[in-house]
């Protein structure tokens, strides 16, 4: 039962974070995780994605305003330069794009080879909030083509679209045929490299004109200076066409024999907060990797910018992920020009070197990815219902902070599991060598334990340690330890840990209990007016040596029991640290409530008068302060001992 309140107190507190948990086996790979495989947009950046810079062959404009707004204007820049900046003094405002025909161009096409919309919501108290419907470069480009102040409702009438092709993740383009009075023409737009090889002109000047090697080469290595600065930079080009091609061959004919128009370069800013959790990852020993539509080398910027990428990582094209070496795919930390496929590529190979690993995905095509990974996540706001089925768990925000969040909360989670059933397994198991050895040992004529005193302990020992467990805060320290390798919860390290706690817990009961009920200790009563009239209710009830050597015994099991919870807490750090964690309060609290029972009943008569009546007869007598430092100094040797345990385990960097 105690589990179940774990369980549904962390999925509770993680739901109250954004993570919403929807199968319970996953919380225990999520707290093993040792690979986060995520998607850049949206997930690592706030999927405000805006035309920064646009080239029109002959010119390079720079673009104000914010998101998918579509208020802001067009400067033309004095020189089309990757250095070129966002001050827009001292250049040319853009009052009519009619009088800029390529510019007109390149937007028209962004414009109308678009499948996005945008929704304009007014929030109280945030404004209106301009949010994209469709894919968000779409939304970026269209943003610009009413940006520029263009009559879109003219422009559309104009080129009434005929046939489309939609992007694939293999082509890395789309493209629309239109027809435009008496003719056609098809606008396409898509990845630089994919779109030059289908170009075979260039607009200049009034006429289109051979678009060379040497020019193309111009204009790769103009997009690659932008991409290395981390924009995503989509080519556009048109086809003008006398006959409709035939429905066979229509994409083909469509996209290919193009004349180039130019490029927007499109920037979308990181998430808060995602810097920090990356660097969090990395602490934890968790390897981040960042997986995106966009090129190599806009990829790797960015992941350098989020902390992802360092000198001795790899960046790996989807296409060339079957060739890496296996000794070198753990240094891949960015993967650019992924397609769905590769995803589930990618989950594969770090499941075969045994990596514990999660992935993200918000398309239907990712739902056998997110399915074989350990731990699936899926977007809850850009996730198609699809994902979400598919995936182990839902990211309310869509932040990669927040999986970090998760995978925090997961550790915790499990964690508490783990010590829970350490506690009641090593508690039982004391108990049962402590109780099942004393048959063999004592006479006959000896009882260790009446039956309301052995309920006592099951009431008292054995429920608020474990509720104490139950309702503790995870801890900050969390994503400082490496992920654990093994899935199961009593590993070796803390089976051998066990079974020495277990050992000196037995050993110092025993040793109370053998010395008490020797005559080691005298029986002297703390408060002699306790003893006489009030214990001679209990039916054949004497106060001797056995009886004392059962108080000291309950006393030693209570000391032990309620202490170790405070050892197995932060189970892989000092005691002396672990106190000085969040949550402590309820620990004080459930085991101030043991000591409370232990003291009413040992030193207040009146307890045990008012609960003989009914039948509890717990044969309590009072303990003297002699008596109380011999029971915590047998119970130091388990509390000691483990303490030295873990600091050699520790020195030795065994994770328990």
């Amino acid at each position: 039962m105690l589990t179940t309140i774990v369980l549904l107190t962390g999925v509770l507190a993680m739901a109250k974070k954004g993570v919403i948990i929807r199968d319970l086996s996953a919380v225990e790979s999520l707290g093993r995780v040792s690979v986060i495989c995520s998607d850049k947009t949206g997930t690592m950046t706030m999927n405000q994605m805006m035309v920064q810079f646009c080239w029109d062959t002959e010119n390079l404009y720079s673009i104000t305003g914010d998101g998918y707004n579509p208020e802001g204007d067009l400067y033309k820049l004095r020189e089309a330069s990757v250095s070129q900046n966002m001050n827009t003094a001292g250049q040319s405002l853009v009052t009519d794009v009619t009088n800029w025909p390529h510019l007109l161009d390149l937007i028209t096409c962004g414009g109308i080879n678009n499948d996005a919309e945008i929704s304009r919501k007014e929030i109280p108290g945030q404004g209106v909030i301009w949010t994209p419907l469709g894919d968000p470069t779409d939304a970026a480009l269209l943003t610009l083509f009413r940006k520029s102040g263009v009559e879109e409702e003219m422009i559309r009438k104009m080129y009434k679209v005929i046939e489309e092709f939609p992007f694939e993740s293999e082509l890395k383009r789309m493209s629309k045929i239109c027809q435009d009075g008496d003719t056609y023409v098809s606008f396409v737009k898509g990845a630089t490299e994919v779109l030059l090889p289908n170009c075979t002109r260039i607009v200049n000047g009034k006429k289109a004109a051979s678009f060379t090697p040497d020019a193309k080469d111009r204009v790769q290595t103009l997009v690659d200076g932008y991409a290395a600065k981390g924009y995503r930079v989509i080519s556009l080009a048109k086809k003008k066409m006398q006959n409709l091609p035939p429905a066979k061959s229509a994409r083909e004919t469509a996209e290919t024999d193009l004349t180039y128009l130019g490029f927007a370069c499109i920037v979308d800013p990181p998430r808060e907060g995602v810097r920090e959790a990356v660097k969090d990852c990395h602490s934890a020993g968790i390897n981040v990797v960042m997986i995106t539509g966009d090129s190599a080398t806009t990829a790797k910027t960015i992941a350098h910018d989020l902390g992802i990428h360092n000198q001795n990582s790899l960046v790996v094209e989807g296409q060339d992920i079957y060739d890496v070496k296996e000794e070198d795919f753990p240094r891949v930390n960015v993967f650019a020009r992924v397609n769905p496929e590769h995803k589930q590529v990618i989950v594969e190979r770090y499941q075969d070197q045994q990596k514990v690993v999660a992935m993200t995905g918000d398309g239907v095509n990712d739902a056998l990815a997110l399915a074989m990974s350990d731990a699936g996540i899926a977007m809850g706001i850009t996730g198609t219902d699809v994902a979400k089925e598919a995936a182990d768990l839902v990211i309310t925000d869509d932040s990669f902070a927040s999986i970090v969040t998760g995978v925090h909360e997961g550790r915790g989670l499990f964690q508490k599991i783990r010590m829970m059933v350490y506690f009641y397994v090593a508690i039982n198991l004391f108990e049962s060598i402590l109780f099942f050895g004393a048959l063999f040992i004592l006479p006959a004529t000896i009882t260790m334990l009446a039956t309301w005193q052995s309920l006592y302990l099951v009431v008292t020992t054995h429920s608020f340690p474990g509720l104490a467990l139950v309702f503790d805060k995870t801890s900050p320290r969390a994503m400082e330890e490496k992920p654990r390798d093994s899935e199961e919860i009593i590993t070796k390290p803390l089976g051998r840990f066990m079974a020495l706690n277990v050992f000196l817990m037995a050993a110092g009961a025993a040793a109370v209990y053998a010395l008490t009920l020797t005559g080691w200790f005298n029986l002297i009563p703390l408060f002699p007016e306790n003893i006489g009239g009030f214990y001679s209710t209990y039916p054949g009830f004497t106060i001797d040596s056995s009886t004392k050597a059962t108080v000291m015994l309950l006393t030693v099991i209570l000391l032990v029991e309620s202490t170790v919870v405070f050892i197995i807490r932060r189970i892989n750090m000092p005691v002396t640290k672990g106190i000085r964690e969040p949550g402590l309060i309820r620990y004080i609290f459930l085991i101030g409530l043991i000591y409370l029972a232990h003291y009413l009943l040992m030193y207040v008569p009146l307890a045990q008068e008012i609960l003989a009546p009914y039948g509890l007869h717990f044969y309590f007598i009072p303990l003297t302060a002699f008596d109380w430092v011999i029971c915590i100094l047998a119970a130091l040797p388990a509390i000691l001992g483990m303490e030295l345990y873990k600091k050699r385990l520790r020195s030795r960097d065994v994770t328990l």
